[in-house]
């Protein structure tokens, strides 16, 4: 009798001690986590409506070329749900998206400035991230995803967008990621990136297919990196909270209730141009040119000047300068230059110096 009340009393002891780890634990995962907690409905519904054809659209974004939002389409990932009910991630180059069999006419600048020239072969799923206002970006990738005779029948429930910086900040977020023999950091992250993608057989045709392919084993080692990493947890949230107010991570769903919730916690990237401002912000984009455009300096100069009837004029010089091309994987740079303005403002004058300059 009394060895089995010594193993009742223990048993009661056991069980009560593991709920107040479950209840500690829970705690601290709410502690974590509790700034984000309005994304947790979102995130359930999002879970629950992934399927084969049902999927989440993961866009990710090199900013290095400055284009509006997230930069271009560099990669991409689909979430679905699979027949035994697991969570699959497909992974793919932006190039492996099949271009529309009928070319698609591209915004106004593009189109004017480049449609002459034998190489432009109309706008294609890497460049739709051109607009100023990112939910059109992401309702253009999910149009440009339906070009592709694979994903005309998958429906987007949502698209997230995220940038290099975003990855770099996560990374450090949990202390680095080992990654093939590598401790990956912020500030190593993109340089270890572009080696890889440029140190393939240039003859192979295969090899070029493949040179982004270290992105997925890449991402499951952030992903599992993340989960595992329990005591940093709290660091994470409060990075992805920064990224989030930065707007280096973004969202667009089709369904009208999920994006609702977006824009009112400001994730949706919407801008509204100040219409005090003469000029909102000046967009380099690079087309082509082997990445032609990290090696230009680029400087803004503003002059201004006030008449007696207080209208203000205002004259920009943009220069650019290369300090050569020794060395450097670049040729000659092939892209563009938007200056973003206020409605108000009128274009009074425009001179170049250069032959190269439409």
């Amino acid at each position: 009798m009394r060895v089995f009340s010594f193993l009742k009393n223990t048993g009661k002891g056991f069980l009560w001690g593991l709920l107040l780890v479950l209840a500690v634990f829970v705690a601290y995962i709410y502690y974590c986590f509790s700034n984000l907690i309005y994304f947790l409905p979102v995130a359930n519904r999002l879970h629950g409506d992934l399927s084969e054809n049902n999927a989440v659209l993961i866009t990710l974004h090199n900013e290095s070329e400055l284009r509006p939002t997230l930069g271009f389409l560099t990669g991409f990932i689909l979430l679905k749900r699979n027949e035994d009910n697991d969570i699959t991630m497909e992974f793919h180059d932006s190039y492996d998206i099949e271009a529309p069999k009928k070319p698609i006419i591209a915004p106004d600048v593009i189109e004017r400035n480049f449609s002459t020239d034998s190489r432009y072969q109309g706008w294609v799923f890497r460049d739709t991230n051109f607009n100023m206002q990112y939910s059109q970006n992401a309702k253009n990738a999910i149009a440009f995803l339906g070009y592709d005779k694979r994903y005309k029948n998958v429906n987007i429930s949502a698209v997230i967008s995220l940038d290099m910086h975003a990855i770099e900040k996560i990374i450090d977020a949990v202390g680095g990621v080992e990654f093939q023999g590598k401790i990956l950091h912020g500030e190593n992250f993109f340089s270890v990136l572009e080696s890889q993608a440029k140190q393939f057989n240039r003859s192979d045709e295969i090899a070029w297919k493949n040179r982004k392919g270290s992105i997925k084993p890449l991402a499951v080692s952030i992903i599992k990196k993340c989960i595992k990493s329990i005591f940093s947890w709290k660091n994470i949230s409060n990075t992805i909270e920064v990224l989030f107010a930065q707007r280096h991570i973004l969202f667009y769903s089709p369904q009208v209730q999920i994006q609702k919730i977006f824009a009112e916690h400001n994730l949706t990237g919407a801008i509204t141009l100040d219409q005090s401002n003469i000029v909102w912000g000046i967009n380099y984009a690079n087309i082509g040119g082997k990445k032609g455009d990290r090696y230009i300096e680029k400087s803004v100069k503003s002059t201004f000047s006030l008449d007696k009837n207080g209208k203000i004029t205002e004259k920009m010089e943009i220069q650019f300068a290369h300090n050569g091309t020794r060395n450097l994987h670049s040729d000659r740079y092939f892209g563009y230059i938007r200056v973003v303005k206020s409605e108000n403002v009128k274009l009074v004058g425009f001179q170049k110096n250069s032959n190269y300059i439409n």
